[in-house]
């Protein structure tokens, strides 16, 4: 099992997630943030946000991490 810290924030990154998952998960997102040419922190924040926006704006509700302009 592998522990795997996650940055949160646009300007600031002043919070961290810890997620644990099997090391074939971490070895599959190592290689395809190397692929993009990006962090792992980076590309793991990349495909939660997309995935969490998707969710949140399908079932009409507010996504924090956006300006308010972009949620209405």
């Amino acid at each position: 099992m592998c522990v795997v810290q996650i940055a949160r924030g646009l300007i600031m990154n002043d919070y961290n997630m810890q997620v644990r998952m099997p090391k074939s998960e971490i070895t599959t997102y190592k290689d395809a943030a190397k692929l993009s040419g990006v962090s792992v922190s980076s590309w793991v924040r990349d495909r939660l946000r997309k995935a969490a926006r998707q969710e949140l704006q399908s079932s009409g509700m507010k996504v924090s991490f956006l300006e308010d302009s972009e949620n209405g």
